[in-house]
């Protein structure tokens, strides 16, 4: 999943779930990365610009390599990549990707169940990310312990 963020040095972050481990990790883009050869040829970009999904069956050795980030993907033994947008109250779209090693991919019942659950997904995802926000401007302009005073509801006149 990869949203935009309000920060001074962070355009942009992102989470990555595997489901083999069971782990998660975080990346960040800064400002400089939306101008990198690697996001203006990523299915992210598009998603942020208005596309309404994009599927990738990387089944075969003909599959469609418009992206660079599908040929890792298939190193790594996966067999499907969903990406689709995730819109927010304020007209933005952030992006949420899917990446199956089962061995066919994704059966297209699942594909509509994601589907499905977009809406109630960016609701929820929007929440947070408003916290995210609300976290980095209160660190940016107050410092990260009032900031952090003020985010857990600290607020008083003195």
């Amino acid at each position: 999943m990869v949203i935009r963020t309000l920060h001074p040095q962070i355009a942009a972050a992102g989470f990555v779930w595997d489901g083999r481990t069971g782990g998660m990790h975080q990346f960040r883009g800064d400002h400089e990365s939306q101008s990198s050869e690697a996001y203006q040829r990523s299915p992210v970009r598009l998603i942020f610009e208005g596309s309404p999904g994009i599927r990738r069956r990387l089944l075969g050795p003909d599959y469609p390599c418009d992206f660079p980030i599908l040929d890792d993907l298939d190193a790594q033994g996966i067999t499907d990549h969903v990406i689709l947008p995730i819109p927010f109250s304020d007209g933005q779209s952030f992006a949420c990707s899917w990446s199956p090693q089962a061995p066919e991919g994704f059966p297209e019942e699942a594909i509509t169940r994601i589907q499905q659950l977009m809406p109630a997904f960016s609701l929820v995802l929007e929440i947070l990310a408003m916290r995210m926000i609300a976290c980095n401007l209160m660190d940016t302009y107050l410092g990260h312990s009032a900031g952090e005073r003020v985010i857990d509801g600290e607020i008083y006149r003195a």
